[in-house]
């Protein structure tokens, strides 16, 4: 119950910050319905989230149709039968959970070589002086 009345007091808090009053920069409160205005932002989001949702509702099965007299969904069929089984996807998954990260140093001996800024002598990764010259790094 604690849980739902915080994240509850959370989007009341984040609710306010939105409809709070605002102030000119002199410091004089400007008013709206309510002693709350609308800034140019809200009223950005309120008309171009359901302009672009029905723009992208609208072409979606132009979009999927195209997709489908250039070949592109058979090929997918035909990949999907062929070598997408449920035996690959769960050993694919299996070696992603097993597989350890990477520890720092081994990071390190894979990153690309440095040069000397002074004699331009490849660097040893995570060294801290050129072995050619001495100058530090």
């Amino acid at each position: 119950m604690a849980a739902a009345r915080r994240r509850q007091l959370h989007f009341e808090k984040g609710l306010a910050r939105w409809l709070a009053p605002r102030y000119d920069g002199s410091g004089v409160k400007m008013h709206g319905k309510a002693g709350l205005i609308m800034t140019i932002k809200m009223r950005l989001l309120i008309v171009a989230v359901p302009v672009t949702s029905v723009l992208l509702l609208a072409n979606f099965l132009a979009f999927g149709e195209w997709l489908e007299s250039i070949g592109v969904i058979g090929w997918a069929r035909s990949v999907n039968a062929e070598y997408v089984t449920g035996t690959a996807i769960t050993v694919i998954v299996a070696l992603l959970v097993l597989l350890p990260s990477m520890p720092e140093s081994a990071r390190r001996m894979c990153a690309p070589s440095a040069r000397c800024p002074v004699c331009d002598e490849s660097l040893r990764p995570g060294g801290r002086y050129c072995p050619a010259c001495g100058s530090r790094i």
